[in-house]
């Protein structure tokens, strides 16, 4: 009886594969979006029109992608419900980050039982300062010889000696704070020692005497001589010299800049050191980053350069190249060095410039690799299909590296359902291949799955699983606990809970991921302030003192009552859904939680998103006393405070990926809240 079965529902299947599909209920006004050619100060920006011509309400979710680790394209809304018979208007922007042809897709993901839609997104980016005009749409190698041809076309050696050379414009101009903007209104020189802060004022604009006592003030090679910096042009290139300390200076030597988290020596300002590696103060990180990378760029193919200096560096300098990004400071350095020596430092300009050039303590360097995949589904439930229904269901399969993508032994593993198309498939970066899975219903629950093997190490086999007539899906359910209008005062240090609790329509149902989620008055469940697991039938408690930090994080203050609503929140697959009802919910930080609340710009923490295990780097105008992390559940972890000059450097211990409260405590007992998400 299976085998003619099997036998009868191939063959209608047959038939209608040759039937025009059933149109899709989500229309778009178009499959592809062209934008003008913008640089990365501009935005540029396309309406696309979406239509609902079906018979019921869809719930809508749009996807963008990155290209080098940045989202060049945005849409206005990106979760949002369509009735039937009604249109939406969005708008799709483009500001890109780098100057070159971006291509990816935006993906519609939708809950009409027929799969996804897509439409093709193609952007050329550029940038605004022409000077890189010769780099537009290049990588690896070939982006590295263009820097390397521009930074040296028309460059003006300054020298190292005489009355008139880089150590003198280092003194006189760049780095002299009666120029350079550091201290308006100044009437005399001042200089600061990069390593230890050490500042030197009214002196001599003679590099011979300011060597020497009383002053010794030096200048510090970034690239040290002794690794072919001893010679012009390089010696006196002043993108990587700057003013140092003399004892400092010595002490730095050639040793090549690293963390040091066992240092033997430190010094005043917060560098340090061990017998193999330097570590700059947190506010010289950056600059000695793209000093480094620029001669790595600039002087790769001079023989003189000992290029293989950067290789036990590299990663840590793009490491400090991202966490300390140029400043007004290093902008203004950049141009005055351009002004005066004709090239400039691309990663002042542009860092992320970085991002497409590999290995650069190598004489060539590749682009890149990055392999990328996107399924648009992992589970997918049909619903209830009667007997002789017919209909289809669009997988996409999108390419989101810069390689291109192999799809083989493309396949059903059952045949219950029919899959057309070749078997063996290439997907180009940027694009989408759609897997159109066709259907006709024979009665009783069926099932199979899409199987697909891959050219991505890290995914090497694809399953997605169909089943239809069968009890799947999000199922929605009733709001319990707390009753509407509740009021609560939040106890600072509490160990009380606050308890939610709800039961779905369908308590069996083990295939959607479950969250309550509470956000304020105005804004929508798909931006919630706290976001906590629940079950299917289950009480989800939320203790007293994360919710008051959650809300002291975000702005609120003690004694200010918060107008919060909650729902449900149900995921299955790429597809959310929330409870038809919110329920009102007051919360109040009591008085004396946090007395006392920074602003946000005084006291920053970066990076943020930042990763497990990671350092996080905190500026704080008030010395910090204690600092811990908590997540919603109210586990509390302390963190070990390490002073680097005005900074203090914080080690992560190993976190789950999602969202913290770090808690800090000033010298002057004020508490400072803020919210730190963990990224994988």
């Amino acid at each position: 009886m299976l085998y003619i079965r099997r036998l009868l529902t191939t063959f209608a299947l047959c038939l209608f594969a040759a039937a025009i599909y059933a149109q899709h209920p989500l229309q778009l006004s178009t499959q592809q979006i062209t934008f003008n050619t913008t640089h990365e100060l501009q935005t540029d920006s396309v309406s696309v029109t979406l239509t609902n011509t079906g018979s019921s309400s869809l719930l809508v979710k749009a996807l963008v992608f990155s290209i080098y680790g940045h989202k060049p394209f945005s849409v206005s809304d990106s979760v949002f419900s369509l009735a039937a018979g009604d249109s939406k208007v969005l708008k799709v922007y483009f500001k890109p980050r780098h100057n070159i042809l971006n291509n990816s897709e935006l993906v519609f993901f939708n809950n009409s039982g027929k799969g996804h839609l897509r439409i093709d997104l193609l952007g050329q980016g550029t940038y605004s300062n022409t000077y890189y005009s010769g780099t537009q749409n290049l990588e690896g190698q070939l982006l590295k010889t263009a820097l390397n041809t521009r930074l040296a076309q028309g460059y003006i050696t300054l020298g190292y000696s005489g009355t008139n050379n880089g150590r003198l414009l280092m003194f006189g101009t760049l780095d002299n704070w009666q120029v350079n903007g550091r201290e308006p209104g100044r009437t005399t020189n001042k200089v600061e020692c990069v390593y230890t802060g050490r500042t030197l004022e009214n002196y001599p604009l003679n590099t011979g005497t300011l060597n020497n006592a009383p002053y010794t003030m030096n200048t510090e090679h970034t690239w040290p001589q002794s690794q072919g910096s001893d010679n012009d042009p390089m010696e006196s290139d002043v993108h990587h010299l700057y003013p140092t300390d003399g004892p400092t200076n010595s002490a730095r030597g050639n040793k090549p800049f690293n963390w040091v988290p066992n240092p033997t020596n430190t010094y005043t300002g917060g560098s340090k050191a061990d017998p193999t590696n330097f570590e700059p103060r947190d506010l010289q990180k950056g600059a000695v980053a793209r000093s480094m990378l620029y001669y790595a760029v600039r002087y790769y193919n001079n023989v003189n350069v000992s290029l293989g200096y950067l290789q036990s560096q590299e990663a840590t300098m793009r490491q400090w190249a991202a966490l300390y990004p140029p400043d007004s400071i290093a902008i203004r350095r950049n141009n005055a060095i351009f002004a005066a020596q004709n090239n400039r430092n691309p990663f002042t300009d542009y860092p992320q410039l970085l991002d497409r050039m590999a290995t650069l303590h190598q004489a060539v360097s590749t682009t890149p690799v990055i392999q990328g995949l996107y399924v648009s589904d992992t589970n997918v439930n049909l619903g209830s299909i009667t007997t002789g229904q017919n209909g289809n269901y669009r997988v996409l399969v999108i390419n989101t590296g810069n390689q291109p993508l192999q799809l083989t032994n493309i396949r059903l593993a059952n045949q219950t359902f029919l899959l057309t198309g070749a078997s063996t498939r290439t997907v180009s970066p940027g694009e989408t291949e759609v897997l159109e899975v066709s259907y006709a219903g024979a009665g009783g629950a069926v099932s199979d799955t899409l199987l697909f093997g891959t050219n991505i190490s890290a995914t090497p086999l694809v399953k997605v699983s169909f089943s239809a007539n069968a009890t799947a899906g999000i199922q929605m359910g009733n709001l319990l606990l707390p009753w509407a209008n509740s009021q609560v005062t939040l106890t600072g240090g509490s160990s009380q809970q606050l308890l939610f609790r709800w039961n779905a329509s369908d308590a069996g149902d083990s295939v959607p991921v479950y969250h309550v989620v509470i956000y304020p008055v105005g804004d929508s469940a798909a931006n919630p302030l706290i976001r906590i697991s629940a079950g299917t039938d289950t009480v989800a408690g939320l203790n007293y003192m994360v919710a008051a930090n959650t809300l002291l994080a975000d702005g609120y203050l003690p004694g200010e009552p918060v107008d919060l609503l909650w729902q449900v929140e149900a995921t299955a697959g790429n597809i959310t859904a929330y409870s038809t009802e919110a329920r009102p919910l007051q919360l109040t930080v009591e008085q004396g939680v946090g007395m006392e609340v920074l602003q946000e710009g005084k006291l920053k923490i970066y990076p943020n998103p930042g990763f497990s295990e990671g350092m996080l780097h905190v500026e704080s105008e008030i010395p910090i006393s204690t600092a811990t992390v908590s997540d919603l559940l109210g586990h509390e972890w302390s963190l070990p405070l390490q002073l680097n000059g005005d900074s203090w450097t914080l080690q992560l211990p190993a976190l789950e990926y999602g969202i913290y409260i770090a808690r800090f405590e000033l010298s002057n007992k004020a508490v400072v809240y803020r919210k730190l998400k963990i990224n994988g």
